[in-house]
C-alpha cells in the first residue's frame, strides 16, 4: 500500500513542480515546446525558433511514423537522403523508451503535446527513482521527498530537457542506475544487477554522454553503496558467491552495452571527430568559467554549471553538523560521517569537470584527462557530466539533512526546517529556470506546395534547402520539422558531427548555392538524383553562408531560366527545378530589386599581414588599426598580403574595395586557383589621405574561390586597412542628394515583398535582436540624415525599436526610437569614408513593414 500511496504522491509532486518550472509550457501544452531553459529575449514564445528541440523532436517523430507504417524501419528518409532511400538504412535505437512513450501520446494530440507529456513522464520518474534511492540513506519519512525534488528541480536538468537534448530525458536513467547497483552489491539481488545493466543500455539509446558517465559512475558507485552500508571495502568470502550471482545479469548486459559502443564508434567512422579528435577550440569555447557554480545571471553563459548558494550551503550545513556529532562522539559510526564527505568530494569534482578547459589544473590537466579516458576526448560540452550532480546532490542532501535534523528531536521543529529548506531550494533553483517557447507551425504552404506538386507530377517530394550547410547547422532543424509534417525528403540534415562523404558529395558541390551561382550542370545532377525542388528560408540566411545579403541569392534563383516559383509563403519560397529547354513559366511575382549589394565580409588587413610588418593603431581605422608596409620591414625584395579565399555569384560591377594610403604605387590582384599569382594586377597610385581603390572582378574570376592580392616592393611606405567585396551601383553622394536604397538590399530577418521592394518583420516570429543592417559600405565624410522608412498598424507611439548609424561596428551610442506613426531619422556626422551601417533592434511589440533607408547628403 505506500508503495502505491509513493507512486501517487510522487506523481502529483511531480506534476505541481513540472508546472511551476515549465511555465508557460502548460500555457502553450497543444501548440509549442521549450526551446531553451534560459530565456534572455524579449517574450518567452516565438515561433518556429531552430535548435535541439526541433531535431530531438524529428527523431521522436520518426520512430511514430514508422510504427504507424509510413517510414520503412530503420530508414531514416527525410534528412540527408541524396536520392538513393537505401543509403538511408541504419541501424538505429529511435530514442527507446522515449520514442514510445511520445508515439503513444502522439496518438491523443499534436506533436506537441506529445513531446510534453514525454518530458513530464521522465520528470515524475526522476523523481520517484530519486525517492527510493534517497531513501536507503534515512530513517526519515520527509528527508527523501526533498532529496528527489531537488534531483528534479535542479537547472541543469532543465537546461537539458527544455533545451531539446536527449540528454535532459537521459538523466531519469541515473538514479534507475544507481537504485540497481545499490540492490547488486548490497543485498546481492539478481534483478539490481539486470536492472543496472538494463539502465546503461538504454542510456545509450537515448544520448551518448549519459552513456559514457554512467558507465564512469558504476563502479564508484558500486564502491561507495557497499562501503556505506556494509562497514567495509572488501567483501568477506562467503558473500562473494552471491555478488557474483547477482552481477551475472549486469555481465550479460555487459555484452550488448560493448556491442552498442560499437554501434556508436561506427556511426562516427566518416567523420573528423574520429580520424582527428576533438578541436581543444570547440572545447575552450564550451568551457563555462568556474565561477558559474555560483553566478545567479541567467544571460551568463556560465550559469549552465550553477549548482546554487541553497544547495551549497545545505551541504556545508550538513557537513558542520557531521563533524560537531563526531567531535561530541555521538552515535555516529566514522564510515556514516565519511560518507557525506565522500559525496562532497565528487561533488566538488563533477563541477570541476564541467568546466573543462576552466578547471583548476586548466588546460594541461584536461589533456590529461582526455589521455586517462580516451572517450573524454570526444566530448565537446564538458558540461554534460553535470547529468550525474542531480543523482549525487540527491543523496548527499540527504546524508547532510540526517546530519542537521540529529540536532532537531522535536518532530514538529523538524518537518517544519525541512519544509523551509526544500522551499528555499525550489525557490533558488526556479529562478534559474526561465523557458523560452517555441510556438509550432501546423502547416506551411511552401513546403506543402512541393508536396502537392510532386503528386501531380507522379514522382517524390525530394528538395534541397538554402542556405545549405555541411550538415551540423541547428537551423536545418526547422527544414527537418516541415519536412515531417509532410514527409518530403530533405538533402539537407542536421547531425552533431559532419560526415566525410556527406560534406563533399553534398556540401562542397552544391554550395555555391547559397549565394545563387547555379549552374545548369548542378541541376541535372539534382534532377539525375530524383530531387526536383530548392526551398529558401529567408530568415535562416546568416552572413556567413553568403558574401552578401539573402536578397541577392533571392534575386538569382527568381531569375534563374529553370528555376520555377512555386510557392512564396512568407519567408519561405519554393522552386520547381526544369529540365534542360523546358519553357519557363511567365512569373506571378516580380523579381526582387537589389541594385547595390552590401558586403557580408571585411576583412581587416592587420590580422593578414607578416608578422615582422608593423601593426599601427589607428581610431580611424575600421579596425582601430592598419598594417603598414614599409622599407626595410622584411628582407624580401616584394611584399604579398593577401585576403582568405572567397566564392561568390558574378554580378554587376563586381569588385573588390581596398582602403589605403602612402606614398608609393601598389599593385591590386584578383587571385584565384588557377592564377595564383594574380596576373592581371591593377596598378594602384596612393595619396596621403585614406582612399577606396576599386578592383574589378570579371566572369572568369568569378567562377572560382578568389582572394584579394596586394604586392609591393620594400621601397616607400603603404598603409593598409580594409577590403571588402561588394558589386552594384554604389557612389558617393554630392551635397544636397539623396539615394534611396530598398529594404531588401539589406541584411535582413523577416521576409520580402517582392512588388514592394520592402521588408516586414512579424512579432510572432522574428527575435528581438539587430535583425535590419547595412550597407556596410564607404561614405564619403561629411553631415548626413539617414531616415528608415517604415509603416506599421501599431498605435501611434507605439515603440518598434532602435536605431543607429554605425561606424564601428559595436557603437550602440545616439540611438534613435523608431516608434509606430513618426519618422525615424537619424543626423549623422560622417568623420571620415570608412564604411557605415544603420542598425535597427527590432522589439517585437508589434508587426511593421521596412520599405527602405533614405539616405540624404547636407553638406
Amino acid at each position: 500500500m505506500y508503495f502505491w500511496k509513493s507512486i501517487a504522491f510522487s506523481f502529483l509532486l511531480s506534476l505541481a513542480l513540472w508546472l511551476v518550472f515549465s511555465w508557460p509550457v502548460p500555457r502553450t501544452l497543444t501548440t509549442g515546446i521549450a526551446s531553451s531553459g534560459r530565456n534572455i529575449e524579449s517574450g518567452q514564445a516565438r515561433a518556429m525558433i531552430p535548435g535541439d528541440h526541433l531535431q530531438f523532436l524529428y527523431h521522436l517523430w520518426l520512430f511514430s511514423d514508422t510504427i504507424s507504417g509510413h517510414t520503412p524501419w530503420f530508414h531514416n528518409l527525410y534528412e540527408f537522403n541524396t536520392g538513393d532511400d537505401s543509403d538511408r538504412r541504419a541501424i538505429t535505437t529511435y530514442y527507446l523508451p522515449f520514442a514510445l512513450v511520445f508515439a503513444l501520446c502522439a496518438t491523443i494530440g499534436s506533436f506537441a503535446l506529445a513531446w510534453n507529456l514525454t518530458g513530464f513522464i521522465a520528470i515524475w520518474i526522476t523523481l520517484l527513482a530519486t525517492f527510493f534511492l534517497a531513501r536507503r540513506y534515512t530513517t526519515d519519512r520527509w528527508i527523501p521527498w526533498i532529496a528527489a525534488l531537488l534531483a528534479i528541480a535542479f537547472p541543469y536538468h532543465w537546461y537539458a530537457l527544455l533545451g531539446g537534448s536527449p540528454t535532459g530525458l537521459g538523466m531519469m536513467w541515473i538514479p534507475i542506475l544507481c537504485l540497481g547497483l545499490e540492490l547488486m552489491v548490497v543485498e546481492s539481488r539478481a534483478w539490481g544487477g539486470t536492472l543496472a545493466g538494463l539502465t546503461i543500455l538504454l542510456a545509450g539509446w537515448v544520448d551518448s554522454h549519459v552513456f559514457f558517465f554512467a558507465a564512469l559512475i558504476s563502479p564508484a558507485w558500486c564502491l561507495f553503496a557497499y562501503w556505506y552500508h556494509r562497514n567495509q571495502w572488501i567483501p568477506a568470502w562467503r558473500e562473494f558467491k552471491p555478488l557474483f550471482k547477482a552481477a551475472l545479469p549486469l555481465l550479460g548486459f555487459l555484452v550488448l552495452i560493448l556491442l552498442h559502443a560499437q554501434l556508436m564508434q561506427h556511426g562516427l567512422a566518416d567523420t573528423d571527430l574520429v580520424r582527428k579528435g576533438r578541436n581543444p577550440n570547440e572545447v575552450r569555447l564550451s568551457s563555462p568559467k568556474l565561477a558559474g557554480a555560483v553566478t545567479r545571471d541567467i544571460a551568463n553563459p556560465a550559469c549552465v554549471i550553477y549548482a546554487g548558494w541553497s544547495l551549497l550551503g545545505l551541504l556545508g550545513a550538513g557537513l558542520l553538523a557531521c563533524l560537531a556529532r563526531c567531535a561530541r562522539k555521538d552515535e555516529l559510526s566514522s564510515h556514516r560521517a565519511w560518507g557525506l564527505i565522500l559525496l562532497l568530494l565528487g561533488i566538488t569534482v563533477i563541477i570541476f569537470l564541467a568546466a573543462g578547459m576552466n578547471n583548476p589544473g586548466g588546460p594541461r590537466f584536461w589533456r590529461w584527462l582526455t589521455h586517462l579516458l580516451p572517450p573524454y576526448a570526444l566530448i565537446r560540452n564538458p558540461t554534460k557530466i553535470y547529468c550525474l550532480l542531480p543523482t549525487v546532490a540527491a543523496v548527499a542532501a540527504t546524508l547532510a539533512l540526517n546530519h542537521l535534523t540529529a540536532f532537531l528531536p522535536h518532530r514538529g521543529m523538524r518537518l517544519v526546517i525541512l519544509v523551509l529548506l526544500a522551499l528555499l531550494l525550489l525557490v533558488d533553483f526556479k529562478g534559474m529556470v526561465q523557458p523560452t517557447i517555441c510556438l509550432l507551425d501546423r502547416q506551411q504552404a511552401a513546403y506543402a506546395a512541393i508536396a502537392r506538386d510532386a503528386r501531380d507530377h507522379g514522382r517524390r517530394a525530394h528538395l534541397l534547402a538554402l542556405p545549405l550547410w555541411p550538415g551540423d547547422s541547428h537551423f536545418t532543424s526547422v527544414n527537418q520539422y516541415y519536412a515531417a509534417l509532410y514527409r518530403l525528403r530533405l538533402v539537407n540534415g542536421y547531425r552533431p558531427t559532419v560526415r566525410k562523404k556527406y560534406l563533399e558529395d553534398v556540401f562542397l558541390r552544391f554550395q555555391s548555392f547559397n549565394h545563387g551561382a547555379i549552374a545548369d550542370a548542378q541541376l541535372d545532377n539534382l534532377l539525375q538524383r530524383g530531387i526536383a525542388y530548392i526551398i529558401l528560408h529567408e530568415d535562416l540566411f546568416p552572413e556567413k553562408v553568403s558574401p552578401f545579403p539573402v536578397g541577392a541569392t533571392l534575386q538569382a534563383l527568381q531569375a534563374h531560366p529553370r528555376l520555377e516559383l512555386l510557392q512564396h509563403a512568407e519567408s519561405v519560397w519554393a522552386f520547381r527545378i526544369l529540365r534542360s529547354g523546358e519553357t519557363k513559366p511567365s512569373a506571378s511575382v516580380p523579381v526582387i530589386s537589389c541594385p547595390v549589394y552590401f558586403p557580408a565580409r571585411r576583412w581587416e588587413l592587420e590580422t593578414y599581414g607578416d608578422p615582422a610588418l608593423d601593426v599601427v593603431p589607428d581610431p580611424e581605422c575600421s579596425g582601430k588599426k592598419f598594417l603598414r608596409l614599409k622599407a626595410g620591414a622584411t628582407n624580401h625584395a616584394t611584399i604579398s598580403i593577401a585576403t582568405a579565399a572567397i566564392s561568390a555569384r558574378f554580378l554587376p560591377d563586381l569588385r573588390w574595395m581596398l582602403r589605403s594610403r602612402g606614398n608609393k604605387t601598389i599593385m591590386l590582384h584578383t587571385r584565384t586557383d588557377e592564377q595564383p599569382a594574380g596576373d592581371h594586377g591593377i596598378p594602384a597610385v596612393l595619396t596621403d589621405a585614406w582612399t577606396w581603390y576599386p578592383v574589378p572582378i570579371d566572369q572568369v574570376q568569378a567562377e572560382r574561390p578568389m582572394a584579394l592580392l596586394v604586392t609591393t616592393d620594400a621601397d616607400g611606405m603603404a598603409d593598409l586597412d580594409a577590403a571588402l567585396l561588394t558589386a552594384g551601383d554604389w557612389k558617393e553622394l554630392l551635397p544636397g542628394a539623396s539615394r534611396r536604397l530598398p529594404a531588401t538590399c539589406f541584411f535582413h530577418a523577416g521576409y520580402s515583398d517582392p512588388v514592394r521592394n520592402a521588408v516586414i518583420l512579424r512579432r510572432d516570429r522574428d527575435p528581438a535582436a539587430a535583425i535590419f543592417y547595412g550597407p556596410k559600405l564607404p561614405l564619403a565624410a561629411g553631415a548626413y540624415v539617414v531616415e528608415l522608412l517604415f509603416t506599421s498598424a501599431a498605435t501611434r507611439g507605439t515603440l518598434l525599436g532602435f536605431c543607429n548609424v554605425r561606424v564601428n561596428d559595436r557603437d550602440e551610442r545616439n540611438q534613435v526610437q523608431v516608434m509606430a506613426g513618426q519618422r525615424a531619422r537619424i543626423a549623422h556626422c560622417q568623420p571620415d569614408n570608412r564604411p557605415i551601417n544603420l542598425v535597427f533592434v527590432y522589439n517585437r511589440n508589434a508587426d511593421m513593414e521596412i520599405e527602405g533607408v533614405l539616405i540624404t547628403r547636407r553638406e
